[in-house]
C-alpha cells in the first residue's frame, strides 16, 4: 500500500511540472532566436539579469552539448508583490526562458507556465498578476514561434 501511495505521488509530481512546462519550435536558428527574445524582453519593460551558455559551460570541461542558453530575465514591479505575498516566490524567480537546439537542427523555447504558482505557492492576491506575467512570456516567444 506504501509503496502504491509513493508511486501515485510520484506520477502526480511528473503530470504536475510537464503541464508547466511550454515548449515552442522557433521559426530561426539558435543565435537569431536568442537575439529575437532579448530584444523583445526589453521592449516589454523586462531586464536581463543573466545569460548562462551551458553549451560553452560543457566545453569547458571537454563535453559536447547542443546549443543550450538560458535567459534569467524579469521586472522588480511584477515579481516583488509576488514575493510580498510569499517569499518562496523567489525560487521561481526571476523568471526563465530556455533556449536549445535538439539533434535534428530544431530550436526550442521552454519555459514555465507561471500561472501554476497560484495553487503552488497558495497566492490569493496576484491572480491577475500571474496572468499578465503568462500573457507578457507569450508575447515574447510569439516572436519566434513557428
Amino acid at each position: 500500500m506504501k509503496y502504491m501511495i509513493v508511486c501515485f505521488l510520484f506520477l502526480v509530481t511528473i503530470t504536475a511540472q510537464g503541464a508547466s512546462l511550454i515548449t515552442i519550435e522557433s521559426l530561426y536558428d539558435f543565435s537569431k532566436t536568442v537575439e529575437l527574445l532579448k530584444s523583445e524582453m526589453i521592449k516589454k519593460n523586462f531586464l536581463i539579469f543573466s545569460e548562462i551558455d551551458h553549451q560553452k559551460g560543457a566545453k569547458k570541461i571537454g563535453l559536447s552539448l547542443n546549443s543550450n542558453k538560458l535567459i534569467i530575465f524579469g521586472n522588480p514591479k511584477g515579481g516583488t508583490p509576488l514575493m510580498q505575498e510569499n517569499s518562496l516566490m523567489g525560487l521561481e524567480l526571476p523568471l526563465k526562458i530556455l533556449i536549445t537546439k535538439n539533434d535534428k537542427n530544431i530550436v526550442e523555447v521552454n519555459y514555465r507556465d507561471p500561472r501554476t504558482h497560484l495553487a503552488e505557492y497558495n497566492l490569493k492576491k496576484n491572480k491577475r498578476r500571474l496572468e499578465k506575467i503568462y500573457q507578457a512570456i507569450t508575447k515574447i516567444v510569439g516572436v519566434v514561434k513557428k
